[in-house]
């Protein structure tokens, strides 16, 4: 169990490095100093929590996921927070949350059987920084099997709640070469400039409905192309109250 004057790890420079360990999550974790999870498992309680008030890292193959019911997830609001290296946010009613003036770096990274994988909730315009490479990257969406119940007191929600990415007033949303599989809906934006490309969107159970689904475009500088794939959708890309040339669709494979 978590315990700050408990938990081992070592200094890598000024960041804080907990490797090759199993941790079980009750409560809230809040990381307000530097600390990177290398090559370890968190089980989550339902209803945790992790909020980010300075840097973390997933890394290496680590794993936060839930016990028996769903956790809530990680927010970072204004942080910064990196999940690389096939590490994997599973169970969560949203595994990571981001606002305004966030930093994030998501590189090969796994999502599996979440609500939401990534949300920028809320109404207020939103910047949204991305560490190297750019971008929304190399990473999996993925539903598979049964979902975990819910945790005590959390909403319920339905089928069509289910999403990889749920931006909402974002200057930037930027999606390259991920998998969206078996999610209802893969990309949802809405007040949100967009850049997807070489995504691919299947559906080999038929739980996925929609690839794309953008409302509301910021005017200009929007962008489907790039050899996105569906497969198995019956939606492929959804486009509701955008002006005339708010959106480039080109090179779709």
């Amino acid at each position: 169990m978590f315990d700050n004057n408990t938990i081992p790890f070592t200094l890598t420079g000024q960041i804080r490095k907990i490797s090759d360990k199993t941790f079980n999550l009750k409560g809230s974790l809040v990381i307000d100093v530097p600390t990177m999870f290398s090559n370890t498992q968190v089980y989550c309680d339902p209803g945790s929590s992790v909020t980010v008030l300075g840097y973390l890292a997933i890394s290496n193959r680590s794993v936060f996921e839930g016990c028996d019911k769903m956790w809530k997830g990680i927010s970072n609001f204004g942080y910064n927070l990196t999940v690389i290296g096939q590490s994997r946010i599973s169970d969560a009613e949203w595994a990571i949350r981001i606002g305004d003036g966030s930093k994030i770096t998501i590189m090969s990274a796994i999502f599996k059987n979440n609500i939401i994988g990534i949300q920028a909730p809320l109404t207020n315009q939103k910047n949204i920084i991305y560490g190297p490479p750019g971008g929304i990257i190399n990473s999996t969406f993925i539903r598979e099997g049964t979902m975990k119940p819910s945790y005590p007191g959390q909403n319920s929600y339905s089928e069509a709640s289910v999403k990889g990415i749920y931006f909402s007033h974002v200057n930037n949303l930027k999606a390259t070469n991920n998998d969206f599989i078996d999610i209802h809906e893969g990309i949802y934006a809405t007040h949100t400039r967009v850049s997807i490309k070489e995504n691919n969107f299947t559906s080999p159970n038929d739980l996925g409905i929609r690839g794309i689904y953008l409302q509301n475009l910021i005017t200009n500088s929007n962008k489907i192309n790039s050899y996105n794939t569906f497969d198995n959708l019956q939606s492929p890309i959804k486009v509701e109250f955008a002006t005339l040339g708010a959106l480039e669709i080109t090179d779709m494979a």
